[in-house]
């Protein structure tokens, strides 16, 4: 059974008319597609100061690193120094946490009390979270080998994704994504950015979670 999410209030509807360009083109998004992308990226914004705030240091560094670097639960051991069953313990204990601490906000946001929707629009918040926290180069690497193991041409990825016509090669030659073009690659690709380096180090960028 699917979960039940509030339709688009008014004030997100006129929000959305007032952020348009007015030019109507296909970057364009209907104010529905404006307002649910907003509800995302509020999500994305609370989630993130949710992870660096209210996680103790152990839970923290397992969340981002299972959550945001992809690792499983024996790596993150020999990572951390723990057992395996420690790192499962923590990852639950964590992500009870921030499912408590971001509940009514998903309530409010979703104008809805259906508890099915939590779980939901905490993962459409990881993945707009994602990818905003993935370095441009790192990011258009991840992109293209997606795509060529998925058999998709440049322009058939740009239509499923809804991007306009040209920018997935200039994203792929390096060019800086927009936040919006992040967010729909990060998610119809399912990529996670890599916070971590070859030595275990975590990353000290700007933008990058602290663990």
């Amino acid at each position: 059974m699917n979960a039940v999410f509030g339709y688009p209030a008014r004030e997100e509807i006129e929000a959305a008319v007032k952020a348009c360009c007015g030019r109507c083109c296909r970057a364009c998004e209907t104010p529905v597609e404006y307002a649910w992308r907003a509800r995302d990226v509020e999500l994305a914004r609370l989630l993130r100061m949710a992870v660096e705030n209210d996680l103790s240091d152990l839970e923290r560094a397992v969340v981002t690193m299972r959550w945001f670097a992809d690792m499983g639960t024996t790596e993150i051991a020999k990572r951390l120094g723990v057992t395996p069953s420690a790192v499962s313990h923590t990852l639950s204990r964590g992500e009870k946490r921030l499912y408590e601490l971001l509940r009514y906000a998903v309530f409010y946001r979703c104008d809805t009390l259906d508890e099915r929707t939590v779980p939901a629009m905490l993962m459409r918040a990881r993945a707009v979270l994602a990818a905003g926290l993935t370095q441009a180069e790192d990011f258009a690497s991840a992109v293209k080998k997606e795509r060529l193991a998925q058999g998709l041409s440049e322009e058939k990825t740009e239509e499923y994704a809804g991007l306009e016509p040209g920018r997935l090669r200039l994203i792929e030659n390096g060019e800086e994504p927009l936040d919006i073009e992040k967010a729909k690659l990060g998610a119809f690709f399912a990529i996670t950015p890599r916070l971590f380096d070859e030595t275990g180090d975590k990353n000290n960028g700007q933008d990058k979670i602290a663990v």
